[in-house]
């Protein structure tokens, strides 16, 4: 049983598919830096991890 028309499935992947295209044209220009942040003074004592 088809509920959606073949455009309006056409349309949606076209879409879809640019949306992603440009995220990753997007990401692969502008690569994610880390920042820098200095360690507060009392993270160590209410850090879970030591």
């Amino acid at each position: 049983m088809d509920v959606l028309s073949p455009a309006f499935q056409t349309t949606t992947l076209v879409v879809l598919g640019l949306i992603l295209l440009f995220d990753l044209l997007y990401v692969v220009k502008r690569p994610h830096e880390p920042s820098v942040r200095r360690p507060d003074s009392g993270s160590a004592s209410t850090s879970p991890w030591r």
